[in-house]
């Protein structure tokens, strides 16, 4: 989002630019893209997933989709794993997932990208963001990665394709 609004990124902005994008786009070579805004699941990206506007359906509990077009908002997917069942709270609150958990604890913990919360092994991502996902595009050791397919296999549901992930 940092990239379309230049001040901010975050899942307000997020939230705005996908209702902009339904109500602008009407016709041309727009109208046939799939547009996927991805929130964190953590207690902003669920109040904003959340207040996406009625042009919005609910698809399930996690995807949402504008009325005649193809433009749907995700709330990240957190791995059905062991590791990752704590981050599953009820309470909006005590929400805490974002994109940067699915790399391993200790990988964020040596950049200084987490902060311990009150719930047991639970850790609210508080490092630079941007600085990290410039780290992260170096690094070439694939278990770092090894939970986002979690992820990308939504994406590849939504865009009507197969692929099969290396784990």
């Amino acid at each position: 989002m940092e990239s379309v609004n230049k001040d901010s990124g975050g899942a307000n902005e997020l939230r705005k630019h996908l209702e902009d994008l339904g109500r602008k786009i009407q016709s041309g070579p727009d109208i046939d893209k799939i547009i996927i805004g991805i929130f964190d699941n953590d207690a902003k990206g669920n109040q904003e997933f959340g207040g996406l506007n009625q042009d919005f359906l609910p698809i399930d509990s996690r995807l949402k989709k504008f009325i005649n077009k193809s433009i749907y908002a995700l709330k990240l997917p957190i791995p059905n794993d062991d590791c990752f069942k704590q981050y599953i709270q009820e309470k909006q609150e005590f929400k805490f997932f974002s994109i940067e958990n699915y790399f391993p604890v200790e990988y964020l913990k040596g950049h200084n990208m987490v902060t311990m919360t009150p719930i047991n092994d639970v850790y609210e991502i508080t490092g630079k963001k941007t600085e990290f996902a410039s780290i992260v595009q170096q690094e070439n050791d694939e278990n770092l990665f090894k939970y986002f397919p979690v992820l990308l296999r939504v994406i590849d549901d939504i865009c009507g394709k197969s692929i099969n992930y290396i784990e």
